[in-house]
């Protein structure tokens, strides 16, 4: 093989490698995008998760009130809303 077509071989691979490199950095930006958009709703969530265990940390502090209360205690067993206490057989 003469040296002009080593030469002309050698710019064939490097063209070739430029355009892999090219596309596997587009292939990367799209993967970044996407990760990124994952975290964004991977944050979203956790603050759903969050607001969701304070709602139900304020509602169980409100039904321990009300069961404390008789006369509420007394309703919410009528509506079947909490269980009543077992009676021994």
């Amino acid at each position: 093989m003469k040296n002009e077509e080593k030469i002309i071989r050698l710019e064939e691979i490097i063209s070739t490698l430029i355009r892999l490199i090219a596309k596997n950095q587009e292939k990367l930006s799209q993967r970044e995008e996407e990760i990124s958009s994952i975290r964004k709703e991977l944050s979203l969530l956790k603050y759903a998760i969050a607001r969701i265990e304070e709602n139900q940390t304020v509602l169980l502090h409100k039904l321990e009130s009300l069961t404390q209360n008789p006369e509420s205690s007394r309703y919410l067993r009528s509506k079947h809303m909490i269980l009543q206490p077992r009676q021994p057989h």
